[in-house]
C-alpha cells in the first residue's frame, strides 16, 4: 500500500496550534482579570473600613441612612470585617496564580522561564492594581465610598459566614490585648489643630477645644483670684459699711471671714446686700446674710474643680494653700475662662486679668 500524503495537515495542525495558543491567552487573561478585580474591590474596601470613623459614621445615623447602622455593626467588631475581606483577596491571589502559571505552563515549552516571567508581571499587576491603586482611591474617597461599602460588605458577611465563623472562633480563644480608646486625648487635641489648619473649624472653636482638653492638666492655683486681690468682708460688718467702703460692688459674690482672710465661714451675695440696703435694714450683719462656703485645694486640678460646681451647685469656692491657709477664690467664671482662653470682664471690673493685678500690687508692696 501507498502512503497517500494528506498536504492540509500542517495547516490544520497549525490552526490547531493557532486556536489553542488563543484560547491559552484568553483564560490566562481571564484569571488575571477576575483576581485582580476581586482584588482591587477587597483593597477598596479595606481602606474605606479602616478610614471610617466613628463621627462618620453617626453623621449617616443622623441623616436617616441604612448605611449608618450598617455601620455601626461592622465597626463594632472590625475583625470580622477584615476576616472577609484578607479571606476573599488570600483566594483571589492564589487562584489567579495557580491559573495563570498552570496556562503558561501548557503554552510553552520552556514552562520554567515562562512561568517566571508571568509571575513577575502578575506580582506587578497586583501590586500596582489591587494594592497601591485601590487604597490610594479609598483612603482618599472614603467618605464617598462609604454607603455602597457598606452595603457590599453586609452582603459579603452573609455570603461568607461559613469560613468567618471559625475563624471569628479560633481568634476568641487567645489572649486580647489591651482595648485601647477609641479616639485617645492626643488624638483628639491633634485633630482639633489640623482642623483648625485646615478651615474646617473656627480658630476660637480650636482654642476652646484644646483648652477643654487641658482642664485635667490646669490646677486650681493657675487660674484662682488671689488673696492679695480678693474682696472680702468681715463677719461683724453690717450692711451701711460694705456700702460707705464699698460704693461699687464689683462682684456677685463675696467670701466672709472671722477674723482674717485665712479663716473664711461662708460668703454673701451682692443681691442680698443690695436688698437689705434698699428695705433699710442697715445695720445687718454679713454672717446674717452669708451662706456656708465650700473649700479646694490649691493644686487640685479644674476638671475635678468644675465637676465639684455643677454637682455642688456652687458657682464660689475657697482655695486652701499647701500651708492650710487661704491662698484665694476659685469662680466658675474663673473655669470659664480657661475653657474660652479669654478674660471675661464687664464695664465694672476693676481689672481684665485679676492674678496680673495681684503680681502688680504684690511688686509695689514689696518697693515700698
Amino acid at each position: 500500500m501507498h502512503e497517500t500524503f494528506d498536504r492540509h495537515a500542517p495547516c490544520q495542525r497549525y490552526a490547531v496550534q493557532q486556536h489553542g495558543t488563543c484560547m491559552g491567552y484568553e483564560t490566562i487573561f481571564l484569571y488575571v482579570g477576575v483576581a485582580l478585580g476581586v482584588s482591587f474591590l477587597c483593597s477598596v474596601l479595606e481602606a474605606v473600613l479602616l478610614s471610617m470613623t466613628l463621627s462618620q459614621i453617626n453623621v449617616l445615623q443622623n441623616s436617616g441612612r441604612r448605611s449608618g447602622a450598617i455601620w455601626a455593626v461592622l465597626k463594632e467588631d472590625v475583625e470580622r470585617p477584615l476576616t472577609v475581606i484578607l479571606t476573599l483577596n488570600t483566594i483571589a491571589h492564589t487562584v489567579g496564580a495557580i491559573g495563570v502559571g498552570s496556562e503558561v505552563q501548557n503554552m510553552y515549552q520552556d514552562a520554567d522561564f515562562a512561568v517566571a516571567v508571568a509571575s513577575g508581571l502578575l506580582t506587578l499587576a497586583v501590586l500596582l492594581f489591587s494594592e497601591i491603586l485601590p487604597k490610594t482611591i479609598g483612603a482618599t474617597y472614603w467618605r464617598q465610598l462609604a454607603p455602597a461599602s457598606a452595603y457590599i460588605l453586609n452582603t459579603l458577611l452573609r455570603l461568607m459566614w461559613i469560613i468567618v465563623v471559625p475563624i471569628m472562633a479560633i481568634r476568641r480563644v487567645l489572649p486580647e490585648g489591651e482595648v485601647q480608646p477609641t479616639v485617645p486625648r492626643d488624638e483628639l487635641a491633634a485633630l482639633a489643630e489640623i482642623s483648625g489648619d485646615e478651615g474646617s473649624i473656627e480658630p476660637d472653636e480650636r482654642r476652646v477645644i484644646r483648652n477643654l482638653l487641658a482642664l485635667r492638666d490646669t490646677t486650681v492655683g493657675e487660674a484662682m483670684t488671689p488673696r492679695v486681690v480678693m474682696t472680702a468682708f468681715p463677719l461683724g460688718m453690717t450692711v451701711s459699711e460694705v456700702i460707705a467702703e464699698h460704693p461699687v460692688l464689683h462682684h456677685s459674690r463675696n467670701p466672709v471671714y472671722d477674723g482674717d482672710l485665712d479663716h473664711l465661714v461662708g460668703l454673701v451675695l451682692r443681691s442680698s446686700i443690695l436688698r437689705a440696703h434698699g428695705e433699710d435694714r442697715f445695720n445687718v450683719e454679713m454672717k446674717d446674710l452669708m451662706s456656708p462656703i465650700q473649700t479646694c485645694k490649691s493644686d487640685d486640678d479644674l476638671d475635678t474643680v468644675l465637676d465639684h460646681f455643677l454637682e455642688a451647685r456652687q458657682h464660689l469656692l475657697a482655695v486652701e494653700g499647701e500651708f492650710g491657709g487661704t491662698a484665694g477664690i476659685i469662680t466658675l467664671e474663673d473655669v470659664f475662662e480657661e475653657m474660652l482662653g479669654v478674660e471675661i470682664v464687664d464695664e465694672s471690673d476693676p481689672a481684665e486679668d485679676m492674678r496680673e493685678l495681684a503680681a502688680q500690687r504684690h511688686m509695689e508692696s514689696e518697693s515700698e
